[in-house]
């Protein structure tokens, strides 16, 4: 219990139509430090900065410097990304392809809920795969030559190809199916990969 409570007092939660945080009596405050009170039943969850408006963010901001709360993770101050207008009609983001990269740094990315992509025949993963919705759909980055499955860094460096989408069926779809804070962590976690511009 004492280890949650420190996590929530420094994390700052969504409640739609509005946001808060917990304040050390362990009442909830709004993002002028008012004591707020939700609805009966309400959702509580981590807001993600994608949904929170710039002049909350800020007021948020403000509140927890004001009262030196660290975050425990990066939240309030998260970069957030958006697709393009072709990437978001089309199946593929192409925004990191022919970077290389350290193999070690592409086997971080199963750390981040990225799944290892199937074995071709010589036993070298050239996929990772990141699923993005329960109906399976899933975002796949292209890697070569690929890690080998019985040492996945015996290769030291990858060159990325491009990111597709695609459903259970292993047929492309659109981008902008997906939910906009995924997409948002999709192209962070690429962007930590090889940075780019958001």
């Amino acid at each position: 219990m004492p280890t949650r409570c420190w996590y929530c007092r420094r994390a700052c939660r969504s409640c739609r139509p509005s946001s808060s945080r917990r304040r050390c009596t362990g009442t909830l405050s709004d993002a002028h430090d008012a004591r707020y009170e939700p609805p009966a039943d309400a959702r509580l969850g981590i807001a993600h900065p994608l949904l929170l408006p710039v002049e909350l963010r800020e007021a948020f901001g403000r509140q927890f410097g004001d009262y030196e709360i660290l975050q425990p993770f990066e939240q309030l101050a998260r970069e957030t990304f958006t697709l393009r207008p072709d990437e978001a009609a089309g199946a593929r983001i192409q925004r990191v392809e022919g970077r290389e990269i350290a193999t070690g740094a592409a086997i971080g990315l199963i750390d981040r809920g990225w799944l290892r992509g199937s074995a071709d025949d010589g036993g070298v993963i050239s996929t990772l795969v990141l699923p993005v919705d329960p109906t399976g759909l899933r975002a796949v980055l292209h890697l070569h030559p690929g890690m080998p499955v019985m040492q996945l860094s015996a290769t030291p460096r990858q060159t990325l190809g491009e990111v597709t989408l695609q459903d259970s069926e292993s047929r492309d779809v659109g981008f902008g199916r997906i939910d906009p804070v995924m997409c948002s962590e999709l192209l962070r976690d690429l962007c930590r990969l090889a940075p780019f511009e958001p």
